[in-house]
């Protein structure tokens, strides 16, 4: 579905009126993204089976708004072995800007300078983010010692 979505702004093709495709092209385009360099980070991705995934020891953080009509973020984090994961309010292109998001970074990206929960009201993330799946990882040592083969 993204994909049409993207292919479409990209050629300048239209989509059918009030279908998913043009959902997301709506929201793409209003984002100001770049439909081509998507595409090119879509065509990035490569599929990671379940047993490679149990074999990242990097620490993670796996964050999905409560309101995302994603499910498999839990599934994610279950199979990663360092992960953590956690609930915020928001759907998938909003719950990067809850307080609860802001909070859970700054604590995993400043572990011990900040107390649990503290941040969620300082912090705000705002400026060029605009939406993004919330996998962030810390490394445990400057290389991980993780090679894609």
């Amino acid at each position: 579905m993204t994909r049409r979505a993207l292919t479409a702004l990209a050629e300048g093709s239209e989509l059918p009126p009030g279908s998913p495709d043009a959902r997301i092209a709506h929201w793409i385009a209003g984002l100001g993204l770049a439909p081509r360099a998507l595409l090119g980070v879509l065509d990035s991705l490569v599929p990671t089976s379940e047993d490679e995934l149990r074999r990242i020891t990097t620490t993670m953080l796996v964050v999905i708004g409560d309101q995302d009509e994603r499910s498999d973020a839990g599934e994610l984090a279950a199979l990663l072995p360092a992960a953590r994961f956690d609930r915020v309010p928001g759907d998938h292109g909003s719950a990067f800007r809850a307080p609860e998001f802001a909070g859970l970074l700054a604590e995993f990206l400043l572990p011990g300078h900040a107390a649990p929960g503290a941040w969620g009201a300082r912090c705000s993330l705002t400026g060029p983010i605009r939406a993004f799946d919330a996998v962030i990882s810390r490394p445990k040592k400057l290389d991980s010692g993780f090679r894609r083969q």
